[in-house]
């Protein structure tokens, strides 16, 4: 079981991971994409 999470985790990329630990800040799914690097287009559309 632990391996499988270990596993998922070598797949995320920069992007993923600065989108996580942006989230993690005050669950802003819109500003944690913008601070990620995603377009702010892009960004609204994945906040819902």
């Amino acid at each position: 079981m632990v391996n499988v999470g270990i596993q998922a985790m070598k797949k995320l990329t920069k992007r993923d991971s600065r989108f996580i630990d942006e989230y993690l800040i005050d669950l802003d799914v819109e500003r944690a994409a913008i601070e990620a690097g995603y377009s702010p287009t892009t960004a609204a559309s994945k906040a819902y």
